[in-house]
């Protein structure tokens, strides 16, 4: 029994495992939060592309606003995005200078010109690594400029 009780003794006070046991217990938490982070990354640089797409788009538009095949032409080629991203180009919007939103086709009530607008949306759904809890898989992103055109 003596012997018994100096050997657990013994077990208790060595400490030289204690790293490697706790590395093993904190290693899949930092998998996870590493994971996190890179699919944090990923998601960020592809919303900037996004949004560089539209500003390439709008850029395009304010020299050829008619030609839609040649705006999401633009939008592709200037955010480097694979053909499933979506190009949205809505019809222009006009405003006064006041910023009162009015119809294209009528005159301030001020007299002062009406101010045209087109604006252009790109979409994309994002594929996470693995799915994370609240965040919806694929996650839609989507970039929008507005640029004025007259």
């Amino acid at each position: 029994m003596i012997g018994t009780s100096r050997l657990l003794k013994r077990l208790l006070s060595d400490r030289s495992g204690n790293v490697a046991v706790e590395f093993a217990l904190l290693a899949p938490l930092l998998v996870v939060i590493l994971t996190g982070l890179v699919d944090f990354g990923r998601a960020t640089y592809d919303r900037m592309a996004l949004e560089t797409a539209a500003r390439g788009a709008v850029q395009y538009a304010r020299q050829n606003p008619n030609d839609t095949a040649g705006i999401t032409a633009a939008a592709l080629n200037a955010g480097g995005l694979a053909a499933t991203a979506t190009v949205e180009i809505p019809a222009p919007f006009c405003e006064c200078p006041d910023g009162t939103s009015i119809g294209c086709s009528t005159v301030c009530p001020s007299g002062d010109p009406i101010l045209r607008f087109l604006s252009v949306t790109v979409r994309h759904d994002f594929e996470l690594f693995f799915s994370y809890p609240g965040l919806p898989s694929p996650l839609a992103l989507a970039g929008t400029a507005v640029i004025r055109v007259q």
